[in-house]
This record gives C-alpha cells, sequence and structure tokens, in this order.
C-alpha cells in the first residue's frame, strides 16, 4: 500500500471515530436528561414503592434464574462485539478499496481509453473539483458516472444478460440515495464484465480481420460480430444458451 493510501485511510477512520465519539456523547447526554426528568415527575412514595418492589424481585430469583440471566448477557456481550468487530473489518476494507480505486481511475480511463467513452477523462476531471464526505463516497459517485456514461451506449449495453439487464433496469428505478449505494455493486457485477466482454469481442474482431485480409459486407460483418459476442459471454460470463 502507497504512502497516500495510508495517509488517506489514516484521515478517513479520524473521521469515522470523530463522529462516534460525538454520537455517543449526544446518546449520555439525552440519557441523562430523561433520567433527570424522570427524577422530578416521581415523587418520593413512588421512589420508595419502587425500590422495594425492586428489591423483592430481586430477592426471589433463585441461584438458577440468576445463573441463565449472567449466561444471557455475556452472550449478548460476546454477539455484540463479534458484530461490531465485523463491521469494523467490512468498513476498513471498503474504505481501502475506495481509496485504491480513487487513486487507480486515472490509469485505469487511460489504458481502457480505446473502449471508454470519451467524456470519461472530462468526467474524472470534474469529479476531482468536487467535494466529497469520504473516501468510498468519492469512489462510488465516480463509480456510478463511469458505468453511466458507458452504458449510455446502446452497443455496449447490448453486452449484458437478460439477468444483468434486468438488473440495470432495477438501478435506474432507484433513488438517487439507492443508486449510491449500489455504485459498488453495479461497477464490479455489470460494468467490468461488459468492459472484458468488450475487450474481447474487439480483440477477436482484429483478429478475424487479420487473417481475412479482407472487409467483409455490412450484413455478414455483423452476423460475424454478433457470433463473436456470443461467444464471449459464454467463455467470460457463463451463458449456456440465448439469455
Amino acid at each position: 500500500m502507497t504512502e497516500a493510501e495510508i495517509a488517506a485511510m489514516k484521515a478517513e477512520n479520524e473521521r469515522i471515530k470523530s463522529e462516534n465519539e460525538e454520537l455517543k456523547k449526544k446518546k449520555k447526554s439525552r440519557e441523562e436528561d430523561d433520567e433527570g426528568d424522570d427524577e422530578d415527575d416521581e415523587d418520593e412514595d413512588d421512589k420508595v414503592k419502587s425500590k422495594k418492589k425492586k428489591k423483592s424481585r430481586e430477592e426471589d430469583e433463585d441461584d438458577e434464574d440468576e445463573d441463565d440471566e449472567e449466561s444471557g448477557s455475556l452472550r449478548d456481550k460476546v454477539r455484540r462485539k463479534r458484530e461490531d468487530s465485523q463491521r469494523r473489518g467490512a468498513e476498513t476494507k471498503r474504505l481501502e478499496t475506495a481509496v485504491k480505486f480513487n487513486l487507480s481511475i486515472g490509469e485505469f480511463a487511460k489504458t481502457n481509453s480505446d473502449l471508454l467513452p470519451e467524456e470519461i477523462p472530462e468526467i474524472l476531471k470534474a469529479a476531482e473539483k468536487e467535494s466529497y464526505d469520504s473516501e468510498v463516497e468519492k469512489a462510488n459517485a465516480v463509480k456510478a458516472e463511469v458505468f453511466e456514461s458507458f452504458f449510455a451506449v446502446q452497443s455496449n449495453l447490448d453486452l449484458l444478460t437478460t439477468n444483468q439487464k434486468a438488473a440495470w433496469d432495477r438501478y435506474g428505478k432507484l433513488t438517487v440515495k439507492g443508486k449510491a449505494d449500489e455504485a459498488e455493486q453495479i461497477f464490479e457485477n455489470l460494468f467490468e464484465p461488459a468492459l472484458e466482454t468488450l475487450r474481447k469481442v474487439r480483440k477477436a474482431e482484429d483478429v478475424g480481420k487479420s487473417r481475412a485480409g479482407l472487409i467483409t459486407g455490412d450484413k455478414v460483418q455483423e452476423g460475424y460480430k454478433n457470433r463473436l459476442v456470443a461467444g464471449s459471454r459464454k467463455t467470460y460470463l457463463g451463458e449456456k444458451g440465448d439469455k
């Protein structure tokens, strides 16, 4: 991992830590306010009665019940700790992925310039001038711009399988927030496979033309291209039939 990636991750972790601390303080403040209100509303007789009832219940509980309650409490603590650890691990992994993407998307666009729409470099330049709350938010925003531009080209959209097209249609009906949440999945499961298929198709077309040594008619060329697309889908997307 480069120094830039490490620095970006540290900054993001500090921001998340600060937000969590602020939320804890607000929660504690609300709890203290609620307790203060309850004490003001409850008169002295009610306090005495409440304490007596609580003490009576505690004395009536036998050892077995106390053991079960203690065991359940420990299980809850272990479960919460495990879930919290998993959540932090997932957030860290997502942050690492976002940082790497943001640092490498420019080179990715150059490498695939012959496959991507011409407007992609300008989109990336514009993104650098925008402000984002986190590296993850920036990565998802850029990913969405890239694959939406890519699939705006009908021939690229035609590279998707039936199931992938259904997923793309569902994405198009989402809210702005919903699209942001799904951007990472769409990029990995739709855009990247389609881009790879397009790369294989272009390569196969070039090889075919080179071997043939001539330019075929439009209809023959189109039929040849369709066969290449179908073969690429079968090879790289796992299709078995006409989907």
